[in-house]
């Protein structure tokens, strides 16, 4: 007997749930969606020397699997480790998004909470310093720290741009 679709969404649903246990399903929805990532990066580029993205040796959705617990936050480290610089490459000539990127992948936030920072916010940060940013989600203050490699990044986009205090960091 063929399996519906509706079933087979039930029961992949109440499965999750059931994994999920006490943690918020928010929580629990980044988790599940890197994983995803991650396997699906392992199963398309693993092996290819030319993939846009590449998969290190030890950073596999196999070697994740065969992994519990914390460790499996080097598995992701090291696929990580592998394309950031690779990624930065492929964004140079585009200061903004690489601005962007790099806040992104340095501080963890959304990017719903980073395009809204205005100019003003940063145009005299220095690196070592913070910025308080209100998280649009969780409704959570978060502290941005402005490292080297986003300060300079920074630097560079406003010299390029001219923006004023009152622009968005970030214009479409």
């Amino acid at each position: 007997m063929a399996l519906k679709k509706s079933q087979l969404y039930s029961s992949l649903w109440k499965s999750c749930d059931e994994l999920r246990g006490g943690m918020d399903a928010s929580q629990y929805k980044d988790y599940v969606l890197t994983l995803l990532f991650v396997k699906y990066v392992s199963d398309k580029y693993a092996g290819d020397p030319n993939a846009l993205i590449m998969v290190p040796e030890g950073g596999s959705f196999a070697d994740m699997v065969k992994l519990k617990g914390d460790k499996i936050n080097m598995i992701i480290g090291r696929l990580a480790e592998k394309n950031i610089k690779k990624v930065k490459r492929l964004l140079k000539d585009n200061t903004r998004d690489l601005l962007l990127f790099t806040m992104g992948i340095n501080n963890g936030l959304r990017i719903s909470d980073l395009l809204k920072l205005k100019v003003g916010d940063v145009r005299d940060i220095k690196p070592g310093n913070t910025l308080k940013v209100k998280e649009t989600k969780t409704g959570k203050m978060n502290f941005l720290m402005i490292n080297k490699s986003v300060h300079k990044v920074l630097k560079q986009y406003l010299e390029e741009v001219k923006p004023s205090d009152e622009d968005y960091l970030f214009q479409s």
